[in-house]
């Protein structure tokens, strides 16, 4: 909770970031939000605040080597969070059968922390390549 409005920040800018890289080529785009797929984990896991661009270096540094990588689980998970629901929904269209349609979208909120997760894991993964940039800060005793 403390890190909230840092938290906004780095996201709104991180969404500037790839939007204005979508604007310019599609491919810019999803090289911008590869980069920065484990920001909030950097915010949150830093243990103090930080300015938003150097959370978003850190997690560029983090990721660097990790491009594919990321592109890959995030395809992945996000075809396994969102098509169980998205069938369900669209056989419950074909038939007509609103229950279903509910059915399948239920399912896609309640798969959606699958997204979280793996980013979550991802961020794990990426600390173990570059353990200096990925250590959570210690308390401050005072």
């Amino acid at each position: 909770l403390p890190f909230w409005g840092q938290l906004f920040i780095v996201r709104f800018l991180t969404g500037l970031k790839v939007t204005v890289g979508l604007v310019l080529l599609i491919v810019p785009g999803v090289y911008f939000a590869l980069q920065l797929g484990v920001v909030d984990e950097v915010v949150v896991l830093s243990g103090q605040p930080q300015p938003a661009a150097s959370t978003m270096k850190r997690s560029e540094t983090l990721t660097k080597d990790r491009l594919g990588k990321l592109l890959f689980v995030l395809i992945l998970t996000g075809l396994a969070a969102s098509a169980p629901g998205m069938v369900l929904g669209m056989v419950g269209g074909a038939l007509g059968l609103t229950p279903l349609i509910w059915l399948g979208a239920a399912l896609g909120v309640g798969l959606a922390p699958i997204l979280a997760i793996a980013s979550a894991l991802v961020f794990w993964d990426v600390t173990k390549l570059h353990p200096s940039v990925g250590e959570q800060a210690e308390p401050d005793p005072g």
